[in-house]
């Protein structure tokens, strides 16, 4: 879950035992991972010492739907199915579910007397007051798009209804969804932040202010939240399971960059060496650490279900012309960029990460070629080039930017670097016509090729805020691709389209795909149950502390 999203700034995580999954989510339980970091016995007490470079953007589900958010957001709430060690979908908020005949009503038991922070139970009504949330345009939710396919979400949405008709509480602990179309990939949206249940009488209570004052049923509560400086969480003591309660507390500083933390880390001043950027080490140290007899066990490689690219707005110029896009494309020397992150990344030739289902190892992509872009260029009316601003997050040690802005100056195209803080980035780049080009990446919410594809290129998915196809990429052909995949019940033809539907992006190239990375794990020795996970990250509610 994004999975959540990041931009540049990935998170540091361990892929371990995903599955390739095509059709229906698998149900099961927990996997075993090799990213656990020891068998010995947990113990509870503590404070978690970690650190981030810019502040969390919102603690509020409806809003938040960023890598570096949602590890916080699990320690605060809860959603009706979880995640095992891998990818397998367990009972959360539910005790159990089941899918009509026709594989469009989903049936839900809530676990009876769960409660929110404030003391009050949990029903079903909560469910539906937060998924209806998430859909209202009011709150501008960035993961409302996923949510369209329950039915009367679209005359909710316009106000045309005063309820989505297909969300129903059928009893105190009963709530039904019922979809306009099969989708295999449902289960897992119920993952995601805009599903998770928040109280309607402290969202009413706090309005906008309810990110700084959040409430919800999971492990831990927010105590303390200085902007730019600090967060902390304390244990929610109506939470009942104590294995997910180990540590007393845990303390987020707020402010300084990798170098500041690693230094922090190697005193013993900090848990995890980095929790945002990726690969979470300071270049330059990077193989000081790799090659450190005291840390080089403590560091593990894993490639990520990511992609990192330039995002070019589509409806905007100079990128309204595919023939500008496609120059970009040949300009950008993704080999050298390989080698400038000491081969901490994979080249990319598309938009799906080889751990994805649905990876394409023939697709065709672009080559490095400046005599190409140049060509394109010129047979677009830019004979000399132009000048455009292209958004990158601050602060950033990465030496990608200068990279591509130098490779970019070599065809004639002047990149001024635009550095924004990360929250700033999110909310301007999914606004429609207020970005022209931007550095991001996209990981994944849950582990199918639609979380790709189908949220970043779906034209019939546009909004005018909090639109995740930041590139407003509107193609009918591929469009309607994307619909016949989304329903599709044979998994290899589903696949087929998928690819399809790839391969016709990349010619249109509202992108520039550059690189999937890997991730790197530095934690300290006394840091237990470090269960990294494919989809969420860190789980810092399931780690506890030796020391």
């Amino acid at each position: 879950m994004p999975l959540l999203r990041s931009v540049i700034a990935l998170l540091l995580i361990l892929l371990g035992g995903i599955l390739p999954v095509v059709g229906e989510p698998a149900i099961s339980g927990a996997l075993p991972n090799p990213a656990v970091a020891n068998s010995a016995l947990p113990r509870r007490g503590g404070t978690l010492r970690l650190a981030l470079p810019t502040d969390v953007s919102s603690l509020d589900p409806a809003r938040a739907f960023d890598t570096i958010s949602m590890q916080f957001l699990m320690l605060l709430y809860q959603g009706l199915v979880e995640y095992d060690h891998g990818v397998n979908l367990l009972p959360g908020l539910a005790s159990d579910w089941s899918l009509s005949a026709d594989r469009m009503t989903y049936t839900f038991h809530l676990r009876p007397g769960v409660r929110f922070a404030n003391g009050r139970e949990l029903v079903a009504d909560d469910l539906v007051y937060s998924l209806e949330r998430t859909l209202d345009p009011v709150t501008a939710a960035p993961t409302e798009s996923y949510f369209e396919g329950i039915a009367g979400a679209k005359a909710f949405r316009e106000g045309r209804a005063p309820h989505a008709a297909g969300l129903q509480a059928l009893d105190r602990y009963t709530l039904t969804i019922q979809l306009t179309a099969p989708d295999p990939t449902f289960p897992y949206v119920l993952t995601l932040p805009g599903a998770l249940a928040v109280p309607r009488e402290e969202v009413q209570r706090w309005g906008a202010d309810f990110a700084t004052h959040p409430v919800g049923t999971g492990p831990y509560v927010l105590t303390q939240w200085h902007r730019a400086f600090q967060l902390h969480f304390a244990r929610n003591p109506l939470y009942p399971r104590a294995d997910r309660q180990y540590l007393d507390g845990i303390d987020v500083q707020i402010g300084g960059d990798t170098t500041l933390h690693l230094m922090m880390f190697e005193r013993g001043e900090l848990d995890i060496a980095e929790i945002d950027d990726n690969p979470g080490i300071p270049i330059p140290d990077f193989l000081r650490i790799a090659r450190s007899p005291r840390w080089h066990n403590l560091l593990a490689r894993m490639p990520v279900a990511a992609t990192e690219f330039l995002s070019m707005n589509v409806e905007l110029p100079p990128f309204d012309d595919v023939r500008v896009r496609q120059a970009m494309n040949y300009a950008i020397n993704k080999e050298k960029l390989v080698h400038l992150m000491h081969g901490m990344v994979m080249p990319a030739s598309g938009i799906l990460p080889a751990t994805m289902p649905g990876f394409n190892p023939n697709l065709l992509g672009y080559d490095y070629d400046p005599v190409q872009a140049r060509h394109l260029l010129a047979a677009a009316g830019h004979p000399q080039g132009f000048s455009f601003k292209l958004w990158i997050v601050s602060p950033s040690e990465s030496p990608v930017p200068a990279a591509i802005q130098y490779d970019l100056k070599q065809v004639g195209i002047d990149a001024e670097l635009k550095p924004v803080t990360f929250a700033s980035l999110l909310d301007s780049e999914e606004r429609r016509h207020a970005v022209q080009c931007s550095l991001g990446a996209w990981s994944q919410d849950y582990p199918d090729p639609s979380d790709f594809l189908d949220v970043m290129f779906n034209g019939s998915r546009i909004t005018d805020e909090g639109c995740q196809n930041t590139s407003f990429y509107n193609n009918t052909a591929v469009n309607q691709l994307l619909a016949e995949a989304a329903t599709c019940a044979d998994p290899q033809r589903r696949l087929q389209l998928y690819q399809q539907a790839e391969q016709t992006i990349v010619i249109d190239a509202p992108f520039v795909p550059l690189d999937h990375p890997y991730t790197y794990a530095l934690h300290q020795p006394w840091l237990h149950g470090v269960d990294l996970h494919p989809v969420l990250y860190f789980r810092f509610e399931r780690m506890w502390l030796a020391k």
